[in-house]
Formats: structure tokens, sequence, C-alpha cells
């Protein structure tokens, strides 16, 4: 049987029940992890419901910018960078180690996702992040190769900005239509926890990708 993995970018202060409801709709979570969103207690109570689940967890760190939500480009001298990504994912990884869990993975957020793959020095640390921790990154080409449920794409294959008129895919019929049309090309297919119906759309999601013969799971 083929297999997809949904994740969704979670804890990022959407509140709890919000949180829970998605996470009991994927298999993995990327949880904010103090960059762009996120802190002690919400990256404690999110690592607990995941291990309780068994949802993968899985590193979200961003540019150190809680003022734009980490949705802005930042020239940051690569030795400061490094050393945020590093505080942010060690944070995170042992509040996992301390539940029983253990993170499996690293998803940059917002501006450094975008950035990773394409500003070559950008690339540089995040790959140099990834390799202190001996973990694979999760990226539209990366070795966990993720596609968007709840994104429009241009024609080149990157993302539409959000700032582009129906940038967002709220609507879960169109929603599930598109994770089937990319589940044979990914690894794992995302819908971002704060786009609007997300529960929705994951729902459908999976419905839909069950019909086509896929059994949802992250491993």
């Amino acid at each position: 049987m083929l297999s997809i993995d949904l994740n969704s970018d979670i804890g990022e202060g959407l509140g709890e029940e919000t949180d829970l409801e998605i996470l009991g709709l994927v298999t993995s979570a990327s949880i904010a992890c103090g960059g762009h969103a996120g802190d002690q207690a919400t990256m404690r109570i999110t690592v607990a419901v995941c291990v309780r689940l068994g949802v993968r967890i899985g590193a979200h760190p961003s540019y150190p910018d809680q003022e734009h939500f980490g949705r802005v480009s930042k020239s940051i001298p690569p030795n400061e960078l490094l050393a945020s990504l590093i505080e942010q994912v060690s944070s995170l990884s042992s509040i996992a180690s301390a539940a029983g869990g253990a993170v499996e993975y690293i998803k940059p957020h917002g501006a450094l996702y975008h950035d990773w793959q394409s500003r070559p020095e950008v690339s540089e640390v995040v790959t140099e992040a990834a390799r202190r921790f001996a973990l694979p990154l999760m990226g539209m080409s990366s070795s966990i190769r993720e596609g968007f449920i709840d994104r429009r794409y241009l024609e080149n294959g990157t993302l539409a900005p959000r700032s582009s008129a129906g940038a967002l895919i709220t609507d879960p019929t169109v929603a599930a239509e598109q994770a089937v049309s990319l589940a044979s090309s990914v690894e794992s297919l995302c819908v971002h926890s704060d786009t609007p119906n997300a529960a929705e759309l994951l729902r459908a999601a999976r419905g839909e990708l069950i019909d086509a013969g896929y059994r949802i799971s992250a491993r």
C-alpha cells in the first residue's frame, strides 16, 4: 500500500483546543520552538499530546523574529543564525526527551524556509544546524520532500506569495484534490495550523487519500 505523511506547523499560539483537533488528524507535527512563536509551556503541552497520540515530532525553527511571526527575510550573520537555530532545536529536543519522545526532523519556518531554498548562505547554515543534530530536513526539495495542501503553486513550482489573491486554499474539496495530485511526488503533505478551516482541510484530504489507496503514516 502507498503511504503518505500528513504534517502541520503547530504550537504557534492558536490555542490548545485548535492544536489538539489538528494533532488528532496529522501524523507529524512541526512544533514552533521560540523563534517566531512558542515557548517552554507551549512546547511541553504540544510534545505531550504528540507522545500520547504517536505523532512524529519535528522542530520548526525560524529567524528569531516573533514581531513578524518569522515571515520576513533577515540578514543575520551566519554564526548568529546558527546559534539561534541550535538553541531553538535544543530546547524542543530537551522537552521531547523528558516526555519520552524525540525530535525526528527539522522543518524551517516562514521566511527561513524560503531563504533556505533560495539563498546559499542561509542554506549552508540550515544544513549545518541539521547536521549538528543528525536530523533530516523537511522541505520542498530536501530529504523529506513536502507538498502543501493549503497553498497555491506558481507555474515554476514555487508557492504563490501569501500576499497574492487566492494564495491560500480554504475549500476542503480543492485541498483534497491537491493532496491526491501531490501525494505521488512527496513524502509529506502540510496544512498550516493557522489556515482557516485547517482541520476541515485535513479531514477532507485524509478521506480522499485513503480512497485513493494511501495509508496515512509518518513511517
